[in-house]
């Protein structure tokens, strides 16, 4: 019970003032830890002090009482942490270690203590507590000072300045404690540093998984990878495609009986069935605009069979909206129209790009769309031709297609033969 206890007060006390896991609450955890860790090592120095002094000397209770007016200071620090100054704690912090780690080897303990050696962990500290662009010359000073420090204890320090060791001195129990501490203070270092790292690889991994889904979203595979290899003008042509332009008929006067969110969720229901279409039959979509929906095939890849693969999604597309319609109790009726031939397919934008068609094929698909029936598909001559030896038609009267004059499209019924 009491251990969990304790263990409750310390997380309590390392969560000082932390929300989160990121950027500054990290640094103020770091802080917390450290401060935390100086002020169990001060008071291994207080008891053994405290219970050495009995038998030894009386420089235990000199140690004593500067280990006393120590300690309270690795505790200030969690004042500021709890308030989120994190530059006020971390000065507070540099302070105190110089103190622990320079000045306490010059004046006290003398260079055979070993203390000076906490200036070898403590500049990795600093890194991890002054991290940021702003907080650089902090980072410099206090390293700068370590160096000096630990150079001048190593090569020109004797002995204490004030007071030296008596030779029934333990030094061993300095030693020790010593070491350990500072094997701490780095295992301590490289466990949030690689914490860190690992932290930001899943993050970038993350924010590039993210990247990729968001861009296979709105170009096709091949393309993004052109995208993303900085290929500047994207633009193809292919020779052999065909196109299908979708629209809801009289969606004008339905969208007015409804609410803005109730329109949207309604065209998401549709569209999100027409989008698994596509990817059943490893079509492209191309756009929605408004309530009409555009789709091609044997783009970017090219495929003999774009034609009848197109067929068969225009049938599944008006079937499932009939279905949908009925699920929904909305009379939805589509108008279908597709055509076949020659495109150019490219990006084009800087913001808000998309993969667009352009050519005489895609205007007449659109027209076919327009100048159709409801509830049908309307196709041109050069779809019928690729399509008639598997799929009946009817052929419609002369229709006046603009810019193209009196075309005679056909109405696609249904396969002859279950190919797909």
């Amino acid at each position: 019970m009491y251990i969990l206890m304790s263990i409750n007060i310390i997380r309590k006390m390392v969560n000082s003032g932390v929300e989160s896991d990121t950027g500054l609450d990290h640094n103020l955890k770091i802080i917390n830890v450290i401060s935390l860790i100086g002020a169990l090592f001060v008071s291994f120095y207080l008891f053994g002090s405290l219970f050495l002094s009995l038998s030894v000397s009386d420089i235990y209770w000199k140690v004593f009482i500067s280990e006393t007016f120590l300690f309270p200071f690795f505790l200030t620090p969690l004042l500021f942490t709890a308030r989120k100054k994190r530059i006020a704690a971390a000065i507070n912090i540099s302070i105190i270690g110089l103190c622990a780690t320079v000045v306490a080897p010059i004046l006290i303990f003398g260079q055979s203590a070993g203390i000076h050696f906490f200036t070898i962990a403590f500049p990795a500290l600093i890194v991890l507590i002054f991290n940021k662009k702003q907080d650089l010359f902090y980072f410099i000073f206090f390293s700068l000072l370590c160096i000096i420090g630990f150079v001048y204890c190593e090569f020109y320090l004797e002995r204490a300045l004030i007071f030296t060791f008596p030779p029934d001195f333990p030094m061993v129990y300095l030693r020790i404690n010593n070491s350990i501490s500072t094997i701490l203070l780095v295992a301590i270092s490289v466990y949030v540093f690689s914490n860190d790292l690992n932290f930001a690889r899943n993050k970038i991994s993350e924010e590039h998984e993210r990247a990729n889904n968001l861009l296979l979203n709105i170009l096709p595979g091949p393309i993004a990878e052109r995208l993303k290899n900085d290929e500047k003008s994207i633009a193809d042509g292919f020779a052999h495609a065909t196109i299908l332009f979708a629209d809801i008929v009289d969606f004008t006067q339905i969208a007015a009986r409804y609410k803005p969110e109730n329109l949207v969720n309604l065209l998401n229901n549709f569209f999100s069935a027409y989008d698994l279409l596509t990817e059943k039959y490893g079509l492209e979509k191309i756009k929605t605009i408004g309530d009409a929906y555009m789709v091609a095939a044997g783009i970017p890849n090219a495929n003999p069979k774009h034609a009848q693969i197109m067929a068969a999604f225009a049938l599944d597309m008006v079937d499932i909206t009939h279905h949908i319609s009925k699920e929904i109790n909305e009379k939805i009726v589509l108008r279908v129209g597709i055509n076949s031939g020659p495109v150019t397919a490219g990006v084009i934008g800087k913001k808000k790009f998309i993969y667009d068609l352009w050519g005489d094929a895609v205007n007449l698909a659109s027209r076919m769309e327009s100048s159709g029936l409801p509830g049908k598909i309307q196709v041109t001559e050069d779809t019928y031709q690729l399509l008639k030896d598997d799929y009946l038609f009817t052929q419609r009267e002369p229709v006046e297609i603009k810019g193209k004059g009196l075309l005679k499209p056909y109405i696609l019924i249904g396969p002859k033969k279950n190919n797909y």
